[in-house]
């Protein structure tokens, strides 16, 4: 139907189908059909078991979906997978998701290449917001009446919070729920396949009578977000919506950067070092380094807060922030050399 291939959802609802075993579903409850069992007991009980199996088992092999939850699932606007790679700088590892014909190195196709954080977290920020939406959460049931809708919205809360609440290793593996069949990344949106039966099955673990006559649970679910690629010093980043994030994690060097400036400037007022020379040499820095520096101690609250609680906007790179010291003691000047 629609000439166009079926799709896992699809497939899994046939699978799932209790009209082929002689039965009708309604309401949570399975009731005796009138018309003919065409599926024999034995084949449908090892259909249901294999699909019990699969539904638990990790997609991917076990270290890498650890490491790349969106392994499989992911691909840029020509259609090409982007695989898990990684760059070290600095003793420090980076993980990125590529496009096949860039880690191939063929020429056939642009690909892209973005910082794996970025996409995961964009990824898990879209469906929460998505599933916290009344809005949303009705269009997707086709629900109308109040009572279902208050179950449906409070399940999608439920789901919400949780996906929000993994952090660190739990957000890689848990965090990118299984309804999430593929994922695009395009130049100005990213598109979600949603598996609608999948999802329908997650909501109903938090709230079992909500599914009640929800529709078209094979039919494929899309979510499309406008984002941005912006290149932030040396690296492209994903930027969903306003370029500060609520949930980005601490820059490690920028917070660096900031208690070194605060550090060396209380060095000098209460004496515990003469010069800023005797500084560079007791910390083995270059000279020009801590004077550019000390002017970070006088970086205005707002934005010295941002850095320090991971607030700051994805544009505001350390590389950026190196090259607007010595920062003007004017604190509008400030936010137009480092936010604007």
């Amino acid at each position: 139907m629609g000439g166009v291939s079926l799709s896992r959802g699809a497939l899994y609802q046939i699978l799932r189908n209790r009209v082929y075993r002689g039965q009708i579903q309604h309401r949570g409850e399975v009731h005796q059909g009138e018309h003919t069992a065409i599926i024999s007991d034995d084949l449908w009980n090892a259909v249901q078991a294999r699909l019990a199996e699969q539904s638990h088992r990790p997609r991917g092999s076990g270290s890498r979906r650890a490491s790349a939850p969106l392994a499989g699932i992911l691909f840029d606007s020509d259609g090409c997978r982007m695989s898990p790679t990684y760059a070290i700088k600095s003793g420090r590892r980076y993980r990125y998701y590529t496009s096949a014909p860039l880690v191939r190195g063929t020429a056939c196709g642009k690909g892209c290449r973005v910082p794996a954080p970025d996409v995961e977290q964009l990824i898990v920020t879209i469906i929460a917001d998505h599933l916290a939406d009344p809005i949303w959460m009705a269009d997707f049931s086709g629900v109308s009446e109040l009572p279902q809708l208050t179950k449906i919205f409070g399940s999608g809360q439920r789901l919400s919070q949780s996906i929000r609440a993994q952090t660190g290793q739990d957000l890689l593996v848990e965090a990118i729920p299984q309804f999430v069949e593929r994922i695009e990344v395009g130049q100005d949106s990213v598109t979600l396949a949603i598996n609608r039966g999948a999802l329908t099955r997650e909501l109903e673990m938090t709230e079992p009578d909500c599914i009640a006559n929800i529709a078209d649970l094979d039919e494929p679910l899309e979510i499309t977000t406008p984002i941005r690629l912006q290149r932030c010093g040396k690296q492209v980043r994903l930027i969903l919506g306003e370029v500060s994030s609520r949930t980005r994690a601490l820059d490690r060097d920028l917070v660096q950067l900031v208690l070194d400036g605060h550090r060396w400037f209380e060095d000098l007022r209460t004496g515990r070092a003469a010069t800023i020379a005797a500084i560079a040499k007791r910390d083995r820095r270059q000279v020009s380094h801590v004077s550019r520096n000390l002017s970070l101690a006088f970086l205005a609250p707002d934005i010295t807060e941002m850095i320090l609680t991971g607030r700051h906007p994805i544009t505001l790179t350390p590389e950026r922030l190196k090259a607007a010291r010595p920062l003007p003691l004017d604190w509008s000047q400030q936010h137009t050399l480092l936010l604007d």
